[in-house]
């Protein structure tokens, strides 16, 4: 039978061979096609339509797809058969190693029987028998002995953690001792990003991020001071480079007004010029002559004043006004002396915490020389001397009218100068700034004087 489709209503038709090229009615829509010499539809009609290399690759397909099956079927089944001997050995080997109490020795075969099925699905009902087997009895301890094995791997890693950071904390420290901050900031930042970088609660990583942190943020404020330090001393030496460019006098003249208001001419007064500021070096010099000077005097005062205690004690009379007055007059010197000295020993402790080039206002230097009623010693004298050599910036003398007059560059200065006369003391120590070129009126007079004792 030839089979086809109606022309007019695509019904699948039959017909019989000998009515190929005629004619034949379609029993649906009684409609007349021509059959045709072969089927067109079915099996066979796809078959012949269909390109020869399509099929052929459809084929190659199809076998393909069978070889991969049965090979997979194949060696799965050789796999189990392969390796039989050895899973059942080493199920046996861990069940008996624990069993005599080599735990270590048990867990390890089971490891090994572990890593021999790896994902393998095992359809042998013996070998599943000795796997179940062995894990009741080793699967606890083997993971047990892995935890403490990572719990071990852990604490070693913390441990060189910990010495890295050791390590990394004492260089920062000695980068800030030497005062490179920048360097000393970097390596503390590097062991505050290698503790963030690890998860652990580990007690000596939080101690050590509390105490890096607190360091770093010590060594940015010491920087940020070094900075405004910087740019201070910076402006400091371009204002001492414009003065110094400057080019002015000093002057004027030196009187003294006398109580019956009569002012004496002071003619010959020799003035020096120093230069300000000074050095904590020279303060540190002149706070260790004077605190030797006193603690001389400390010393003879208490012995002055246990005689003093002694000579009332064993008098006729203790009580006598006369021996209670010279007792108290030695203990107010006692008291004076040693808070003088405590408090020139606090100044000498905040002074030796700072460098030596410090500068330091003359003033505060000439303020520890002794002045009468006081002698000074002769290392305070000395110490003084040495101190105004390195700051003279000139001299000069009054002339008979009492006037003076001396070329400086700009700067700050102090006129220091001394009068002598019937028993009297006159020291002046006045400060002079010269900051452009104009001529600087300075008189040294009674209202101006440092001192004066007669």
């Amino acid at each position: 039978m030839i089979r086809y489709r109606c022309s007019h209503c695509a019904a699948e038709l039959k017909s019989s061979p000998l009515l190929v090229g005629k004619p034949d009615t379609c029993p649906i829509c009684s409609k007349s096609t021509i059959v045709p010499r072969q089927s067109t539809v079915g099996i066979g009609a796809l078959l012949r339509n269909t390109p020869k290399g399509a099929f052929l690759a459809g084929m190659v397909s199809v076998l393909v797809l069978l070889v991969v099956l049965t090979a997979w079927l194949v060696l799965r089944d050789t796999w189990e058969r392969d390796h039989r001997t050895d899973i059942l050995r080493l199920s046996e080997e861990s069940i008996s190693l624990i069993q005599a109490k080599r735990i270590a020795d048990g867990v390890a075969k089971y490891d090994e029987l572990l890593q021999l099925v790896g994902k393998h699905k095992l359809a042998n009902p013996d070998i599943k028998k000795a796997m179940n087997d062995v894990s009741e009895v080793a699967e606890p301890l083997w993971h047990k002995f892995n935890e403490d094995r990572r719990l071990d791997a852990q604490r070693q890693k913390e441990a060189e953690v910990i010495t890295k950071l050791l390590r990394l904390e004492s260089q920062a420290e000695s980068f800030v001792n030497a005062t490179d901050f920048e360097q000393g900031i970097e390596k503390y930042q590097q062991a505050l990003d290698l503790i963030k970088n690890i998860k652990s609660d580990n007690a000596e990583y939080v101690a050590a991020l509390g105490r890096i942190s607190q360091a770093k943020n010590f060594a940015i404020a010491k920087l940020n001071q070094k900075r405004r330090d910087d740019e201070s001393a910076n402006k400091r030496i371009e204002e001492e480079k414009r003065i110094a460019s400057i080019k002015a006098h000093i002057k004027g003249g030196a009187w003294l007004t006398k109580e019956s208001g009569r002012s004496e001419t002071l003619r010959g007064l020799k003035i020096s010029v120093l230069r300000s500021p000074g050095t904590n070096q020279q303060l540190l010099d002149m706070l260790y002559a004077v605190i030797d000077d006193y603690s001389l005097r400390l010393t003879e005062a208490k012995k002055k004043l246990a005689d003093n205690e002694k000579e009332a004690r064993t008098s006729l009379n203790p009580n006598d006004e006369y021996y209670q007055d010279k007792v108290r007059s030695s203990k107010i010197d006692v008291n004076w002396l040693q808070k003088t000295l405590t408090s020139l020993q606090d100044q000498l402790a905040i002074a030796s915490n700072v460098e030596g080039s410090v500068p330091v206002d003359m003033a505060t230097i000439y303020a520890l020389y002794p002045t009468l009623p006081s002698i000074p010693t002769a290392k305070e004298i000395k110490v003084w001397a040495a101190i105004r050599s390195q700051q003279i910036a000139g001299r000069v003398h009054t002339d008979v009218d009492g006037k003076y007059s001396i070329e400086v560059t700009g700067g700050y200065y102090y006129l220091d100068a001394t009068f002598y006369s019937s028993g009297a003391e006159v020291n002046w120590f006045v400060p002079v700034r010269v900051g452009d070129a104009k001529d600087i009126a300075v008189d040294l007079h009674n209202e101006n004087a440092q001192i004066i004792k007669p």
